[in-house]
Parts: structure tokens; sequence; C-alpha cells
């Protein structure tokens, strides 16, 4: 489960803090759904810290009027340098903005974000992590319900099988026991790097209603 955990919300908060830095991909498919261009006065300049390609990434605050005459500013970003210098010199540029939206804006040809497809990196570590995460976490509290309601019984090994995985290269093998319970026998088994040996004894804890579910008390 701790290691579904990690994969789960470590990439959620790397992904939670590139969205609180940079703009996230889904102003892109607006734009490009929703796209005006017109032309707009450069109003500022600035370099912010992030790097594109090796190349620094500018913000240019500009002014525009939509189709209907309001007045709007908006901020697009570029590392083109021709561009950036005629920002700097007040030029007229192109943009695209969003009608529903005019805030929103970029330079034809350019994205509004540097996130792209990086997004879908952290959301794939997600997809793995997850399933692990919910697998742990239902056999915890199943476990937990176990101790909570089962009943004990001393079972005995009866054969012990290698399995195909290894923990820190130590083969993991399936120890397998059975338990007499009000009901008759009762088998049960579970994986260990370190099993009993044949014959030997173990306390387990099982559900009375359902004895195939059980485990080793020390687990």
């Amino acid at each position: 489960m701790i290691f579904g955990g990690a994969f789960t919300f470590l990439p959620l908060l790397m992904l939670a803090m590139m969205l609180a830095i940079l703009r996230p991909p889904w102003e892109d498919w607006a734009l490009d759904e929703r796209g005006v261009r017109t032309d707009a006065r450069s109003v500022e300049v600035r370099e912010t810290s992030t790097e594109v390609n090796d190349e620094s990434l500018y913000e240019i605050v500009v002014a525009f009027e939509d189709a209907r005459g309001l007045k709007h500013k908006a901020t697009v970003t570029t590392t083109n340098d021709e561009v950036i210098a005629r920002a700097r010199e007040k030029a007229t540029l192109t943009i695209e903005y969003d009608r529903e939206k005019p805030s929103r804006a970029r330079l034809p040809g350019e994205a509004s974000t540097s996130i792209g497809g990086m997004i879908f990196l952290p959301l794939g570590f997600v997809a793995f992590g997850l399933p692990l995460f919910l697998f742990g976490l239902v056999s915890a509290l199943r476990a937990q319900r176990l101790y909570r309601r089962g009943h004990c019984a001393l079972a005995r090994v009866y054969e012990v099988v290698p399995t195909a995985s290894s923990v820190n290269d130590e083969p993991v093998m399936r120890m397998l026991y059975a338990f007499s319970t009000a009901d008759g026998e009762a088998k049960g088994g579970w994986k260990t790097v370190e099993p009993l040996a044949i014959g030997e004894t173990l306390w387990v804890v099982y559900d009375p209603n359902q004895p195939s579910r059980n485990m080793p008390s020390q687990a």
C-alpha cells in the first residue's frame, strides 16, 4: 500500500505544483476551440525564471479590444527574440484570445503554456499507482476486520512452495497450512521470505463464517 501510495500521491503533488506555477494545457485547448485573432498593444515585458529548450521564457502584457469593443488585458508568453524586441518597443502584436474569456490569450503559432504533454507524465504514475494503493487499502481493511471479528486457531504447515517473486534477492515462498474449526478442517496460505518448516505450527486468525478467509496472527 505504501508503494502504491507513493506512486499516487507524490505525482499528484508534483502535478499540483506544476499547475500552480505554469498555465494548464486546457488553456490551449480552449484557444484551439474558441480563439479569435486581433491586434494588441504591448504594455509590459517580463522575463520569467522558466526556460524552454534552454531559452528564457518571457511574459508580455498586452491590451486589446474584443469584437464588441470592450477593452481587455492579457498575458502571453514567448521565447521568440524578435517578438520580445518588438514588444519592448510597444509595437502592435497579433494575438489569439478566447472569446468567452478574453484574459486567456496567446501568440499565433505558440502555446500559452509550457507544460504541454508533461501533464500526462505524473498522471501516468497515478494510473499505475492508484490500483496498487486501492488493492493495499482493501487488503489492510480486510485484515483489520479479521483481527477484530475473527477467531484464533493453531495451524500446522503442511507444504512450502516457491513463487516467481523475490524481495531483496530473497525468494518468496508460499507457506500452506491447515487448521481445525467448528465446521471441520480449513486451509490457508501466506507468502513470505521466511516460511516455517513443514510440521511447525503457527497461530492464525480466521473468519468463522468463511474460514477460507484467514491469515497468520503475526503477519
